[in-house]
């Protein structure tokens, strides 16, 4: 939503209205998230705001660490797509990013903090060859370690090149996105930035009150009903602030000089490391899944279609457990060729 261009704000238009918002370069690999909601609209008499907003706060409850963010529900259905380029890129600079967010009433304060969604999150499709690489060294815990971890100093690329919106990284493994970077350096958020990567308290606080407040834009909290009691209350965080494996205090790069940095315990253990997810062919070095189609497939089973870096589809027929590749399918020739190796979904 934007108060020129337009938009119904939280509405779930991405998921009624993905045939257009999945062309958006922002909406590249919702795909899967956008079919499987759909469903659920399908089957149940809710709309997609409500389920989207429903499904956001119960996946981030499945976090040790994370806030319960509250759900309200009763949102209209999308009236048509958002307009494009409303949501920010990784290459924007920190004022246009910020910018963006306070077109909908949301403040500098608020926008560092939602960045900790990044605590918890997994790159899929900045860097293509390299998907399902996490952005901090906890990615199951919704933590302040995505803070720290951004100001060590950067030493290597995730994948075998630079990307556009992506910087080095101080572990091997971990996707860095240039947005997260500048915003630890900026000096309109830089001390914010280190305060955060010390309080994770306070990130979670103000973390669900942004995720709440983003569920309502373009909505009056009065014409909502009161849904919190279906949301799981989250386990307690399990980590405390430090420095990971092979890092500390010397690594650091800060930009706030008003603000101090304490030295942090480093953890234990070897250095860290982290391989792409996603599924490998032979001759194909890396694939990510960009939609879910249940079909006829052989023996009863369904077919999941997936489509690789390289572009080529990939059919692949399943159980209730395994997906099993059967042919290997060029968009070009629509001819198939045979694949061994198997593959969990």
């Amino acid at each position: 939503m934007d108060p020129v261009l337009g938009g119904g704000g939280a509405d779930g238009s991405v998921v009624t209205f993905f045939d257009v918002e999945g062309t958006f370069p922002q909406n590249e690999g919702l795909g899967t998230m956008a079919e499987f909601l759909q469903i659920l609209v399908d089957r149940h008499e809710i709309n997609a705001g409500d389920i989207l907003h429903f499904a956001a706060a119960v996946s981030a409850a499945n976090c040790p660490g994370s806030p319960q963010i509250e759900f309200w529900m009763g949102r209209p259905p999308a009236s048509g797509p958002s307009p494009p380029n409303l949501i920010p890129n990784p290459t924007d600079s920190v004022e246009t990013i910020l910018n963006r967010f306070a077109a909908i009433n949301i403040g500098t304060v608020e926008v560092v903090a939602l960045l900790a969604a990044h605590s918890i999150a997994r790159m899929y499709v900045t860097d293509r060859t390299v998907p399902g690489l996490p952005l901090d060294t906890t990615p199951e815990i919704f933590d302040s370690q995505f803070y720290i971890e951004v100001l060590l100093n950067g030493t290597t690329f995730a994948g075998n090149r630079s990307t556009p919106g992506e910087v080095e990284a101080a572990t091997p493994g971990i996707f860095r996105l240039e947005s997260d970077l500048n915003f630890a350096h900026s000096p309109l958020t830089s001390c914010l930035w280190q305060q955060f990567a010390l309080q994770p308290g306070q990130v979670q606080e103000i973390f669900g009150e942004g995720m709440f407040d983003l569920s309502l834009v373009g909505h009056t909290k009065s014409s909502l009903t009161d849904c919190n009691d279906v949301i799981p209350l989250p386990l307690l965080m399990t980590t405390f602030p430090h420095f990971p494996p092979g890092e500390g205090f010397s690594d650091l790069q800060l930009s706030c000089s008003t603000s101090s940095f304490p030295t942090l315990t480093t953890a234990p253990g070897p250095v860290p490391t982290f391989t792409p997810a996603g599924c490998e062919f032979p001759g194909v070095p890396s694939c990510w899944f960009i939609s879910l189609t249940t079909m006829s497939g052989t023996g009863g089973g369904n077919a999941v279609e997936a489509t690789l870096s390289d572009g080529l589809v990939v059919a692949l027929v399943t159980d209730t457990q395994t997906a099993t590749a059967e042919s290997l399918v060029s968009p070009a020739s629509r001819t198939a060729a045979p694949i061994t190796k198997s593959t969990a979904v």
